[in-house]
Protein backbone atom coordinates (compact mmCIF):
# COMPACT_ATOMS: atom_id res chain seq x y z
CA UNK A 1 0.00 0.00 0.00
CA UNK A 2 1.39 3.60 -0.60
CA UNK A 3 1.94 6.51 1.19
CA UNK A 4 -0.98 9.28 1.07
CA UNK A 5 1.14 12.54 1.40
CA UNK A 6 -2.33 14.35 1.83
CA UNK A 7 -2.88 12.25 4.82
CA UNK A 8 -2.52 13.33 8.30
CA UNK A 9 -2.03 10.31 9.81
CA UNK A 10 1.00 9.82 7.35
CA UNK A 11 2.07 13.21 8.16
CA UNK A 12 2.28 12.21 11.80
CA UNK A 13 3.96 8.97 11.41
CA UNK A 14 6.20 10.71 9.28
CA UNK A 15 7.15 13.45 11.67
CA UNK A 16 7.65 11.07 14.81
CA UNK A 17 9.95 8.18 12.52
CA UNK A 18 12.08 11.70 11.66
CA UNK A 19 12.21 13.01 15.60
CA UNK A 20 12.90 8.97 16.40
CA UNK A 21 16.10 9.08 14.17
CA UNK A 22 17.63 12.44 15.21
CA UNK A 23 17.09 11.26 18.68
CA UNK A 24 19.15 8.42 17.91
CA UNK A 25 22.13 10.27 16.53
CA UNK A 26 22.38 12.72 19.17
CA UNK A 27 22.57 10.19 21.50
CA UNK A 28 24.47 8.02 19.56
CA UNK A 29 27.32 10.60 19.12
CA UNK A 30 27.76 10.76 22.76
CA UNK A 31 28.43 7.52 23.43
CA UNK A 32 32.34 6.54 23.87
CA UNK A 33 33.97 5.14 20.12
CA UNK A 34 35.60 1.53 21.57
CA UNK A 35 37.98 0.44 19.06
CA UNK A 36 38.22 -3.22 17.74
CA UNK A 37 42.13 -4.74 19.12
CA UNK A 38 43.83 -5.33 15.61
CA UNK A 39 41.01 -4.25 13.51
CA UNK A 40 42.85 -3.09 10.50
CA UNK A 41 40.84 -3.91 7.31
CA UNK A 42 41.83 -7.22 5.58
CA UNK A 43 44.37 -9.22 4.45
CA UNK A 44 45.70 -11.46 1.39
CA UNK A 45 46.75 -14.43 3.44
CA UNK A 46 46.74 -15.99 7.27
CA UNK A 47 50.04 -15.90 7.07
CA UNK A 48 49.51 -11.78 7.66
CA UNK A 49 48.13 -11.79 11.18
CA UNK A 50 50.99 -13.65 12.88
CA UNK A 51 52.53 -12.09 15.89
CA UNK A 52 51.72 -8.37 17.02
CA UNK A 53 49.95 -10.36 20.47
CA UNK A 54 48.46 -8.45 22.88
CA UNK A 55 49.50 -8.56 26.60
CA UNK A 56 47.18 -8.69 29.53
CA UNK A 57 48.50 -8.21 32.97
CA UNK A 58 47.30 -10.91 35.87
CA UNK A 59 46.05 -9.18 38.48
CA UNK A 60 44.69 -11.95 41.24
CA UNK A 61 47.29 -15.04 41.01
CA UNK A 62 50.28 -13.07 41.94
CA UNK A 63 49.48 -12.10 45.39
CA UNK A 64 51.19 -9.44 47.15
CA UNK A 65 54.05 -9.15 44.32
CA UNK A 66 55.03 -5.79 43.98
CA UNK A 67 55.90 -6.02 40.45
CA UNK A 68 52.96 -5.99 37.12
CA UNK A 69 53.57 -9.48 35.59
CA UNK A 70 52.02 -9.39 32.35
CA UNK A 71 51.31 -12.19 30.37
CA UNK A 72 51.95 -11.97 26.13
CA UNK A 73 48.93 -13.98 24.33
CA UNK A 74 50.25 -15.90 21.73
CA UNK A 75 47.28 -18.46 21.55
CA UNK A 76 45.79 -15.23 19.68
CA UNK A 77 48.24 -15.95 16.79
CA UNK A 78 46.14 -18.09 13.94
CA UNK A 79 47.75 -21.38 14.37
CA UNK A 80 47.53 -20.94 18.48
CA UNK A 81 50.72 -20.65 19.41
CA UNK A 82 54.09 -18.50 19.26
CA UNK A 83 55.14 -21.33 17.00
CA UNK A 84 53.39 -19.77 13.96
CA UNK A 85 56.42 -16.96 14.13
CA UNK A 86 58.75 -19.59 13.38
CA UNK A 87 57.57 -21.55 11.33
CA UNK A 88 56.87 -18.58 8.99
CA UNK A 89 60.59 -17.16 9.50
CA UNK A 90 61.75 -20.18 8.84
CA UNK A 91 59.83 -20.79 5.72
CA UNK A 92 59.97 -17.64 3.94
CA UNK A 93 64.08 -16.68 4.89
CA UNK A 94 64.16 -20.27 3.07
CA UNK A 95 62.27 -19.39 0.06
CA UNK A 96 64.01 -16.38 -0.12
CA UNK A 97 67.52 -18.52 -0.34
CA UNK A 98 65.45 -20.51 -3.31
CA UNK A 99 66.35 -23.20 -1.06
CA UNK A 100 62.43 -24.48 -1.23
CA UNK A 101 59.66 -24.27 -3.85
CA UNK A 102 55.89 -25.50 -3.32
CA UNK A 103 56.24 -27.42 -6.63
CA UNK A 104 58.54 -29.53 -5.43
CA UNK A 105 59.01 -29.33 -1.92
CA UNK A 106 57.92 -31.52 0.72
CA UNK A 107 58.37 -29.97 4.46
CA UNK A 108 59.70 -32.54 7.09
CA UNK A 109 60.13 -31.56 10.65
CA UNK A 110 60.05 -33.52 14.42
CA UNK A 111 57.68 -31.73 16.83
CA UNK A 112 56.68 -32.70 20.23
CA UNK A 113 53.37 -30.61 18.25
CA UNK A 114 52.56 -26.92 18.49
CA UNK A 115 55.61 -26.31 15.57
CA UNK A 116 53.92 -29.08 13.59
CA UNK A 117 50.54 -26.95 13.68
CA UNK A 118 52.48 -23.58 12.92
CA UNK A 119 54.39 -25.43 9.94
CA UNK A 120 51.34 -27.23 8.72
CA UNK A 121 49.60 -24.51 8.30
CA UNK A 122 51.91 -22.43 7.04
CA UNK A 123 51.79 -25.07 4.43
CA UNK A 124 48.52 -25.12 3.90
CA UNK A 125 48.41 -21.58 3.16
CA UNK A 126 51.42 -21.51 0.90
CA UNK A 127 50.73 -25.21 -1.03
CA UNK A 128 53.54 -27.42 0.19
CA UNK A 129 52.97 -30.95 1.00
CA UNK A 130 54.13 -31.23 4.36
CA UNK A 131 55.25 -34.14 6.79
CA UNK A 132 55.24 -33.48 10.37
CA UNK A 133 56.80 -36.78 12.71
CA UNK A 134 55.40 -36.99 16.26
CA UNK A 135 56.26 -38.99 19.43
CA UNK A 136 53.20 -41.27 19.75
CA UNK A 137 51.96 -39.97 23.87
CA UNK A 138 48.30 -39.81 24.19
CA UNK A 139 48.74 -35.59 25.22
CA UNK A 140 49.11 -35.02 21.51
CA UNK A 141 46.08 -36.89 20.09
CA UNK A 142 44.49 -33.07 19.41
CA UNK A 143 47.41 -31.99 17.53
CA UNK A 144 47.43 -35.21 15.59
CA UNK A 145 44.63 -33.98 14.44
CA UNK A 146 45.08 -30.72 14.02
CA UNK A 147 47.99 -31.29 11.54
CA UNK A 148 45.65 -33.77 9.35
CA UNK A 149 43.04 -31.14 9.58
CA UNK A 150 45.45 -28.94 7.81
CA UNK A 151 46.05 -31.42 4.98
CA UNK A 152 49.40 -33.13 6.13
CA UNK A 153 50.85 -36.33 7.21
CA UNK A 154 51.41 -37.32 10.47
CA UNK A 155 54.37 -40.45 11.36
CA UNK A 156 54.75 -41.37 14.74
CA UNK A 157 57.65 -42.57 16.55
CA UNK A 158 57.98 -44.73 19.66
CA UNK A 159 58.32 -43.52 22.89
CA UNK A 160 61.47 -45.54 24.59
CA UNK A 161 60.14 -46.46 28.27
CA UNK A 162 61.96 -44.39 31.18
CA UNK A 163 64.49 -42.89 28.39
CA UNK A 164 62.62 -39.71 27.22
CA UNK A 165 66.25 -38.95 26.02
CA UNK A 166 66.41 -41.82 23.60
CA UNK A 167 62.70 -41.05 22.59
CA UNK A 168 63.49 -37.66 21.20
CA UNK A 169 66.73 -39.14 19.45
CA UNK A 170 64.25 -41.79 18.26
CA UNK A 171 62.27 -38.56 16.76
CA UNK A 172 64.94 -36.11 15.24
CA UNK A 173 66.89 -39.36 13.47
CA UNK A 174 63.82 -40.93 11.68
CA UNK A 175 63.02 -37.16 10.16
CA UNK A 176 66.68 -36.77 9.62
CA UNK A 177 66.43 -40.35 7.16
CA UNK A 178 63.42 -39.57 5.83
CA UNK A 179 65.16 -36.19 4.54
CA UNK A 180 67.98 -37.85 3.20
CA UNK A 181 66.27 -40.75 1.46
CA UNK A 182 63.97 -38.22 -0.43
CA UNK A 183 65.87 -34.98 -2.55
CA UNK A 184 63.21 -33.13 -2.33
CA UNK A 185 62.04 -33.00 1.39
CA UNK A 186 63.36 -30.34 3.32
CA UNK A 187 63.40 -29.67 6.87
CA UNK A 188 63.42 -26.45 8.44
CA UNK A 189 65.68 -27.86 11.46
CA UNK A 190 63.99 -25.52 14.78
CA UNK A 191 66.23 -27.05 17.16
CA UNK A 192 69.13 -25.29 14.99
CA UNK A 193 67.73 -22.96 12.08
CA UNK A 194 69.25 -19.74 12.74
CA UNK A 195 65.48 -18.58 11.13
CA UNK A 196 63.88 -19.62 14.34
CA UNK A 197 65.22 -17.08 16.79
CA UNK A 198 65.38 -14.42 13.77
CA UNK A 199 61.79 -14.23 14.31
CA UNK A 200 62.04 -13.31 17.54
CA UNK A 201 64.75 -11.37 17.25
CA UNK A 202 62.35 -8.80 14.56
CA UNK A 203 59.14 -9.95 16.33
CA UNK A 204 58.42 -11.18 19.80
CA UNK A 205 61.38 -8.99 21.61
CA UNK A 206 60.51 -5.27 19.72
CA UNK A 207 56.73 -6.13 20.11
CA UNK A 208 57.13 -6.62 23.88
CA UNK A 209 59.60 -3.22 24.22
CA UNK A 210 57.11 -1.33 22.56
CA UNK A 211 54.42 -2.63 24.90
CA UNK A 212 55.54 -2.48 28.03
CA UNK A 213 57.07 1.09 26.89
CA UNK A 214 60.68 0.09 27.09
CA UNK A 215 60.13 -0.39 30.96
CA UNK A 216 60.80 -4.49 30.84
CA UNK A 217 62.94 -5.11 33.93
CA UNK A 218 62.89 -9.22 33.20
CA UNK A 219 62.19 -11.82 30.57
CA UNK A 220 60.79 -15.34 31.26
CA UNK A 221 60.86 -17.82 28.39
CA UNK A 222 60.80 -22.26 29.20
CA UNK A 223 63.14 -23.72 26.60
CA UNK A 224 61.17 -25.42 23.98
CA UNK A 225 63.80 -25.33 21.12
CA UNK A 226 65.49 -21.44 22.62
CA UNK A 227 64.88 -19.66 20.17
CA UNK A 228 62.55 -17.46 21.59
CA UNK A 229 65.51 -16.82 24.52
CA UNK A 230 67.83 -16.24 22.13
CA UNK A 231 66.09 -13.67 19.62
CA UNK A 232 64.03 -11.66 22.21
CA UNK A 233 66.57 -11.95 25.06
CA UNK A 234 69.22 -10.37 22.68
CA UNK A 235 67.12 -7.66 21.57
CA UNK A 236 66.03 -6.75 24.81
CA UNK A 237 69.41 -6.95 26.13
CA UNK A 238 70.23 -4.45 23.30
CA UNK A 239 68.03 -2.21 24.15
CA UNK A 240 68.45 -2.86 28.01
CA UNK A 241 71.26 -4.06 29.16
CA UNK A 242 70.30 -3.83 32.88
CA UNK A 243 66.82 -6.20 31.42
CA UNK A 244 66.87 -9.97 33.71
CA UNK A 245 66.60 -12.93 31.30
CA UNK A 246 66.06 -15.91 32.94
CA UNK A 247 65.03 -19.60 31.16
CA UNK A 248 62.64 -21.92 32.46
CA UNK A 249 63.29 -25.74 32.80
CA UNK A 250 61.34 -28.82 34.21
CA UNK A 251 62.89 -29.52 37.32
CA UNK A 252 62.96 -33.19 36.88
CA UNK A 253 64.85 -32.05 33.43
CA UNK A 254 67.31 -29.06 34.40
CA UNK A 255 69.80 -30.84 30.84
CA UNK A 256 70.73 -27.39 30.16
CA UNK A 257 72.98 -26.83 33.94
CA UNK A 258 74.67 -29.79 33.67
CA UNK A 259 71.83 -32.14 35.32
CA UNK A 260 70.90 -35.23 33.94
CA UNK A 261 67.80 -35.83 31.68
CA UNK A 262 64.47 -37.03 32.72
CA UNK A 263 60.64 -37.42 31.90
CA UNK A 264 58.35 -34.47 32.99
CA UNK A 265 54.69 -33.68 32.42
CA UNK A 266 55.51 -29.77 31.22
CA UNK A 267 54.80 -30.75 27.35
CA UNK A 268 56.53 -28.22 24.70
CA UNK A 269 59.95 -27.43 26.97
CA UNK A 270 62.65 -29.78 28.74
CA UNK A 271 63.40 -31.67 25.18
CA UNK A 272 66.24 -33.04 27.31
CA UNK A 273 68.62 -31.53 24.87
CA UNK A 274 71.36 -29.54 25.56
CA UNK A 275 70.19 -27.07 22.77
CA UNK A 276 72.12 -25.71 19.92
CA UNK A 277 69.93 -22.33 19.82
CA UNK A 278 71.10 -21.68 23.58
CA UNK A 279 74.62 -23.24 23.24
CA UNK A 280 75.80 -20.71 20.38
CA UNK A 281 74.73 -17.72 23.14
CA UNK A 282 77.84 -19.03 24.28
CA UNK A 283 80.00 -21.51 22.18
CA UNK A 284 81.94 -23.68 24.08
CA UNK A 285 80.79 -22.91 27.64
CA UNK A 286 80.39 -25.71 30.15
CA UNK A 287 76.49 -26.62 30.88
CA UNK A 288 75.90 -25.36 34.02
CA UNK A 289 74.00 -22.96 36.65
CA UNK A 290 74.56 -18.86 36.45
CA UNK A 291 74.93 -16.20 33.15
CA UNK A 292 75.10 -18.02 29.33
CA UNK A 293 75.30 -15.21 27.12
CA UNK A 294 71.95 -12.82 27.11
CA UNK A 295 70.52 -15.43 29.74
CA UNK A 296 71.29 -14.15 32.80
CA UNK A 297 69.44 -17.18 34.79
CA UNK A 298 68.58 -21.50 34.72
CA UNK A 299 65.11 -21.53 37.24
CA UNK A 300 62.89 -24.38 36.86
CA UNK A 301 59.29 -25.61 37.69
CA UNK A 302 58.11 -28.83 38.65
CA UNK A 303 55.42 -30.97 36.56
CA UNK A 304 52.90 -30.64 39.40
CA UNK A 305 53.99 -26.70 40.19
CA UNK A 306 53.26 -25.72 36.58
CA UNK A 307 50.10 -27.78 35.86
CA UNK A 308 49.17 -26.10 39.36
CA UNK A 309 49.50 -22.83 38.29
CA UNK A 310 48.16 -23.59 34.75
CA UNK A 311 44.89 -24.24 36.19
CA UNK A 312 45.03 -21.33 38.72
CA UNK A 313 45.47 -18.39 36.09
CA UNK A 314 42.02 -20.61 34.20
CA UNK A 315 40.67 -20.13 37.72
CA UNK A 316 41.19 -17.08 39.06
CA UNK A 317 42.25 -15.04 35.55
CA UNK A 318 40.02 -16.62 32.86
CA UNK A 319 42.95 -17.71 30.80
CA UNK A 320 43.56 -21.19 29.30
CA UNK A 321 47.15 -22.03 29.21
CA UNK A 322 49.33 -25.08 29.38
CA UNK A 323 51.43 -26.08 32.18
CA UNK A 324 54.60 -24.70 30.58
CA UNK A 325 53.14 -21.55 30.59
CA UNK A 326 52.54 -22.62 34.44
CA UNK A 327 55.87 -23.00 35.08
CA UNK A 328 57.29 -19.37 33.59
CA UNK A 329 54.31 -17.86 35.47
CA UNK A 330 55.75 -19.74 38.59
CA UNK A 331 58.56 -18.21 37.98
CA UNK A 332 57.69 -15.20 37.56
CA UNK A 333 55.79 -14.12 40.16
CA UNK A 334 58.23 -15.83 42.48
CA UNK A 335 61.11 -13.38 41.03
CA UNK A 336 58.68 -10.46 41.57
CA UNK A 337 59.23 -9.09 44.63
CA UNK A 338 56.58 -8.61 47.57
CA UNK A 339 54.94 -5.51 48.44
CA UNK A 340 56.43 -3.47 50.63
CA UNK A 341 60.14 -4.80 49.04
CA UNK A 342 61.48 -1.41 47.08
CA UNK A 343 64.55 -3.50 46.14
CA UNK A 344 67.15 -1.38 44.30
CA UNK A 345 64.90 1.40 42.65
CA UNK A 346 61.66 0.15 43.76
CA UNK A 347 60.72 -0.56 40.13
CA UNK A 348 59.87 -4.38 39.70
CA UNK A 349 57.02 -5.58 37.35
CA UNK A 350 56.31 -8.52 35.02
CA UNK A 351 55.15 -9.80 31.65
CA UNK A 352 54.45 -13.40 30.24
CA UNK A 353 53.77 -14.92 26.93
CA UNK A 354 51.42 -17.70 26.92
CA UNK A 355 50.35 -20.41 24.75
CA UNK A 356 47.06 -22.39 24.74
CA UNK A 357 45.40 -25.49 26.31
CA UNK A 358 45.39 -28.40 23.68
CA UNK A 359 43.03 -30.26 25.19
CA UNK A 360 40.35 -30.18 28.20
CA UNK A 361 42.52 -30.30 31.51
CA UNK A 362 42.40 -33.57 33.70
CA UNK A 363 42.44 -32.81 37.03
CA UNK A 364 43.80 -36.00 38.01
CA UNK A 365 47.13 -37.70 37.99
CA UNK A 366 49.94 -37.69 35.79
CA UNK A 367 50.21 -41.15 34.84
CA UNK A 368 49.03 -41.29 31.00
CA UNK A 369 50.01 -38.11 30.41
CA UNK A 370 52.40 -35.68 29.31
CA UNK A 371 55.91 -36.07 28.18
CA UNK A 372 56.26 -37.83 31.44
CA UNK A 373 52.91 -39.68 31.79
CA UNK A 374 53.06 -42.86 31.12
CA UNK A 375 49.90 -43.60 28.44
CA UNK A 376 46.34 -45.06 29.32
CA UNK A 377 46.66 -48.83 28.77
CA UNK A 378 45.96 -50.05 25.30
CA UNK A 379 45.49 -53.26 23.08
CA UNK A 380 48.34 -53.40 20.24
CA UNK A 381 47.16 -51.77 17.51
CA UNK A 382 48.00 -52.66 13.61
CA UNK A 383 51.17 -54.51 14.47
CA UNK A 384 52.71 -51.78 16.54
CA UNK A 385 53.47 -52.92 20.30
CA UNK A 386 52.18 -49.37 22.30
CA UNK A 387 49.57 -47.69 22.21
CA UNK A 388 49.62 -44.73 19.83
CA UNK A 389 45.72 -44.61 17.99
CA UNK A 390 43.41 -45.97 20.73
CA UNK A 391 41.71 -42.54 21.32
CA UNK A 392 43.55 -40.77 18.50
CA UNK A 393 42.38 -43.06 16.20
CA UNK A 394 39.24 -43.01 16.58
CA UNK A 395 38.56 -39.43 17.04
CA UNK A 396 40.09 -39.19 13.56
CA UNK A 397 37.59 -42.10 12.24
CA UNK A 398 34.88 -39.50 13.79
CA UNK A 399 35.85 -36.67 11.44
CA UNK A 400 36.63 -38.49 8.08
CA UNK A 401 40.29 -38.26 8.74
CA UNK A 402 42.64 -41.32 8.43
CA UNK A 403 44.55 -42.23 11.94
CA UNK A 404 47.91 -40.77 12.08
CA UNK A 405 50.56 -43.67 11.19
CA UNK A 406 52.77 -45.45 13.82
CA UNK A 407 56.11 -46.56 13.08
CA UNK A 408 57.38 -49.93 14.96
CA UNK A 409 60.43 -49.19 17.73
CA UNK A 410 63.95 -49.62 16.78
CA UNK A 411 65.38 -52.62 16.51
CA UNK A 412 68.35 -52.08 18.91
CA UNK A 413 66.13 -51.21 21.41
CA UNK A 414 64.96 -53.38 24.35
CA UNK A 415 61.79 -50.85 25.57
CA UNK A 416 58.77 -51.86 24.41
CA UNK A 417 56.47 -48.64 22.55
CA UNK A 418 54.89 -47.06 25.42
CA UNK A 419 54.65 -44.21 27.13
CA UNK A 420 57.14 -43.50 30.36
CA UNK A 421 56.28 -44.20 34.11
CA UNK A 422 55.49 -40.63 35.64
CA UNK A 423 58.36 -38.53 36.51
CA UNK A 424 58.37 -39.15 40.41
CA UNK A 425 55.74 -42.08 41.60
CA UNK A 426 52.77 -40.60 43.73
CA UNK A 427 53.17 -37.27 42.40
CA UNK A 428 49.78 -35.96 41.39
CA UNK A 429 49.78 -33.14 38.18
CA UNK A 430 46.76 -30.75 38.65
CA UNK A 431 46.50 -30.30 35.19
CA UNK A 432 47.38 -32.00 31.75
CA UNK A 433 47.07 -29.66 28.99
CA UNK A 434 50.16 -28.22 26.49
CA UNK A 435 51.69 -24.94 25.47
CA UNK A 436 54.74 -23.25 25.56
CA UNK A 437 54.81 -19.81 27.82
CA UNK A 438 57.57 -17.29 27.53
CA UNK A 439 57.61 -14.59 30.61
CA UNK A 440 58.26 -10.80 30.00
CA UNK A 441 58.63 -8.73 33.21
CA UNK A 442 57.57 -5.06 32.83
CA UNK A 443 58.89 -2.35 35.44
CA UNK A 444 56.72 0.20 36.65
CA UNK A 445 56.22 2.20 39.65
CA UNK A 446 53.38 1.00 42.10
Amino acid sequence: MGVDPTSSTDTLNRHTCVYMLSSLARATRALPVRHARGLAGRVESVTEIIGSTPMVRLRRVVGDAKAKVYLKLEMQNPGGSVKDRIALSMIEEAEKRGDIDPARTTIVEATSGNTGIGLAMVAAAKGYKCIIVMPQVPSMYERYILVRKFGCDVHLTSVMQDNFPKTIENLIGYSTELVKKNPDYWTPSQFDSEDNPLAHLTGTGPEIWEQTDGEVDCFVAGAGTGGTLNGAGQYLKSKKPSCRVVCVEPTEARVLVGAPGGMHGVVGIGANLQLPLIEKLAPGQEWAEGPRGAIDEFAHASTPESCEWANRVAAQEGLLVGPSSGAAIKVGVDIAPPAGDGGQDGRRAAGVVCDPVREPPDVGGAEGRGQGGAPHPARPRDGAPGLPLEVGGLRAAAKGLKPPRALPPPKDSKAQSRGAHAAAEGREAACVATGLAHISFRCRGI
